[in-house]
């Protein structure tokens, strides 16, 4: 039996979830409801009723949320032995151990997106395509992972003609020659992870039986992101007892254009048999007054559960509503009250300010600045995809994976050796058509003296460094990127190519941080100072796993913002074509999702929340009009605070014609443009509804966006 302890604490609707023990259960968990409270106390009580902990199975979406599970379990009941992971990470332990069913090697290398971008450019060069053409380099990524996530079958789509428009034959070689190439690499990307798996699952009935018996309880946290090729996995893994448990709420459901299926969780009740449901709606985090906007914003939508957040919190001040002349006002606004906080004893690091748009932190940066408030923008690059890191740990990778070519290109090429793009294009065709790795052709090469279009001193270096890698064990792993940073030198390399001082110390400081982690990945007694768990778990890093900084204002997009709350909160830019940022004319599942994304925000707020807005916003060096956000009208009036910088300025006074006659710069479908946070890109297409104008661009290297004209700072680019 679940002890008393176990349920000190927790609500009705809370302990009704936590002691539900077999069959199909969904907990509709609202925001700030205590869902993973409930998930970390029912596995407890599972574990209390006689579950052995092998039998367990949590998956949640990034790393540090199943950290924090696992951490809180241990907590609770000091038991180690239960599987908590991430989507990913639970498929690239399923593939080690049966991907050979697929007829692949286990020992695959894991393809972040920068090294499925390097391989796509590869495939780009080899069938002939220009990255610069119709279709480029992003855009056949962005394509290919839908269709691995949705799990289609690209040859039967175009076979039966019944596929999207955008898979056509080009789109369908690229995609056969980028698999043969991960194939040849001995790679899989993060939608391989997935779709491989639920593929395995879905085909291998002993495969599928056997995890169906070992793992008996099945637990998914936020399961309104999961996409098909996670759904798929859920239920092939739950078909045979149907013990899976699942929270979520289809009112934060912000990721569609990461594949998730907000419907998954709203069809639960279909898939499986008489499943008990657990709503849960009383929110421990905000007051009264900011769950009833809340409420009454998200009433708006078509799809979602029906649930109704209340608290025994305080009712709380009004929101306060802030109206400013233009952007500059309004960063200097949100600095002076961010000020006025701090000097009332409200600590830096409970403040933050979120924005629909990560161009517009710069103004309010600037001005928190020149008011003397440390503050941080939250989601920089993540620490295995800073450069440095990715040149330190291909050498590892090519330890553990003598066939992965694309890090054997980025180690052959760093440091610089004289190694070129025609001497790799030698070296890959020769091992592909003698079928050895190309460590094993380099060295057999260096015996002989010669290998065609590669110079001889390049190739004597290239060799030494490689057998070195070959022969010397990496295990420990912290000595070998020690003695590898005296074999290559590489900090003499680092110091050689930084930009400036600053860089140079950086650079130098991530180096020392990856000693760190290779350091207590040896002293693991867990990882057994394994390579392969050690690259595993790096290729795993999540770019969504972030974290604020303590002690500072945190600055960062509504996206980041989830799944965090703060005691004070401000929004800014509430205005239309930012927040929603396309129109209901657009996409009515846009525009819903866009409405979630702003009660995503609403909800991180605990005790203040202010919005703010601007009359006009600088787009392309000149003051361009500004339209209220319609979403503003949907918040109860009560309460709303309004304060008007200038009162005696009539409020929104705009029509149509002041952004019809705004000097917009004339744009064409193929037109190659840049942006000044995205970079470089094509348009895929332009739509007009009334005043707002949407470009659909390709960025070369942030995949497709759609924006507002009338209030990005877009150029022509050749």
């Amino acid at each position: 039996m679940l002890s008393g302890s176990l349920l000190d604490g927790v609500n009705t609707q809370q302990a009704a979830a936590i002691t539900h023990f077999e069959g199909p259960a969904l907990v509709a968990a609202g925001a700030g409801t205590g869902k993973t409270r409930v998930i970390t106390h029912r596995i407890a009580n599972l574990l209390s009723q006689g579950v052995p902990p092998h039998q367990i199975l949590a998956i949640t979406f990034t790393n540090k949320a199943a950290g924090e599970m696992k951490s809180r379990v241990l907590g609770l009941t000091g038991e180690q032995g239960i599987f908590v992971s991430t989507f990913h990470s639970f498929c690239a332990y399923l593939l080690r151990r049966e991907i050979q069913h697929l007829d692949r090697d286990p020992r695959f290398t894991i393809y972040d997106d920068k090294d499925q971008r390097s391989l796509m450019r590869r495939v780009f060069r080899e069938i002939g395509i220009s990255p610069q053409g119709d279709l480029t380099v992003p855009m056949a990524a962005r394509y290919i992972s839908e269709i691995k996530n949705d799990l289609l079958d690209p040859e039967e789509m175009v076979d039966s003609g019944e596929h999207p428009a955008w898979c056509d034959g080009l789109l369908l070689q690229i995609y056969q020659r980028y698999e043969n190439a991960l194939t040849e690499c001995g790679g899989l990307d993060f939608d391989d992870l997935l779709q491989k798996s639920a593929r395995l699952l879905e085909q291998q009935e002993s495969v599928r039986l056997r995890y169906q018996s070992r793992f008996q309880f099945l637990l998914i946290d936020e399961y309104q992101d999961t996409n098909t090729a996670q759904y798929s996995l859920a239920r092939s893994l739950a078909l045979e007892h149907e013990n899976i448990f699942v929270a979520g709420d289809p009112d934060q459901s912000i990721y569609s254009w990461r594949g998730a299926r907000p419907h998954n969780l709203l069809r639960f009740e279909e898939d499986f048999h008489n499943p008990t449901l657990y709503p849960l709606e009383q929110n421990y985090r905000s007051t009264q007054t900011i769950l009833r906007a809340a409420n009454e914003l998200v009433t708006h939508n078509s799809l979602r559960k029906e649930l109704t957040l209340w608290t025994e919190n305080p009712t709380g001040s009004a929101i306060e509503h802030l109206i400013n002349d233009d952007d500059y006002e309004e960063a200097r606004l949100i600095a002076r009250r961010i000020s006025s906080q701090i000097d009332e004893g409200i600590y830096p690091g409970d403040i933050a300010v979120f924005y629909r748009i990560n161009s517009l932190s710069r103004k309010i940066e600037e001005a928190l600045a020149r008011a003397g408030i440390p503050h941080a923008v939250i989601g920089s690059i993540g620490f295995y995809h800073r450069r440095e890191i990715k040149d330190l740990m291909a050498y590892l990778h090519i330890k553990h994976n003598p066939y992965d070519w694309e890090n054997f290109e980025r180690a052959a090429t760093t440091p610089k050796r004289g190694i070129g793009p025609k001497a790799l294009s030698t070296i890959h065709r020769l091992s592909r058509e003698q079928m050895v790795s190309p460590i094993q052709l380099v060295l057999e090469a260096s015996h002989s003296g010669s290998l065609p279009g590669v110079q001889r001193k390049a190739l004597k270096e290239l060799a030494k460094i490689l057998e070195w890698v070959s022969l010397t064990p990496a295990e420990p792993i912290a000595p070998w990127i020690e003695e590898l940073l005296e074999k290559t030198d590489y900090l003499t390399y680092l110091d050689r190519t930084a930009a400036h001082s600053e860089d140079q110390i950086q650079r130098r400081a991530n180096v020392a941080e990856l000693l760190d982690a290779a350091n207590q990945h040896d002293a693991d007694p867990t990882q057994g100072k394994k390579i392969d768990l050690f690259l595993e778990r790096a290729s795993l890093a999540s770019a969504n796993d972030r974290s604020t900084s303590t002690g500072i204002v945190s600055l960062m997009s509504l996206h980041a913002a989830k799944g965090l709350e703060f005691p004070h909160v401000t929004i800014c830019a509430l205005e239309d074509g930012i927040l929603p940022i396309s129109g209901r004319e657009d996409s009515p599942d846009e525009y819903e999702e866009e409405r979630r994304l702003f009660y995503v925000g609403i909800t991180r707020a605990q005790k203040t929340l202010t919005l703010t807005s601007a009359r006009s916003r600088t787009r392309a060096g000149s003051f361009r009009t500004s339209f209220e956000s319609p979403f503003l009208d949907e918040l109860p009036a009560e309460t709303l605070g309004r304060q008007d910088s200038n009162p005696d300025r009539p409020h929104w006074d705009v029509t149509d014609d002041i952004i019809d006659d705004l000097d917009l710069p004339v744009f064409e479908p193929g037109d190659r443009v840049r942006h000044p946070s995205l970079g470089s890109g094509e348009i895929l297409s332009i739509s007009r509804f009334g005043h707002r104008t949407h470009v659909r661009v390709a960025f070369d290297q942030e995949g497709i966006k759609k924006i507002l004209l009338e209030y990005a700072t877009l150029e022509h680019s050749t």
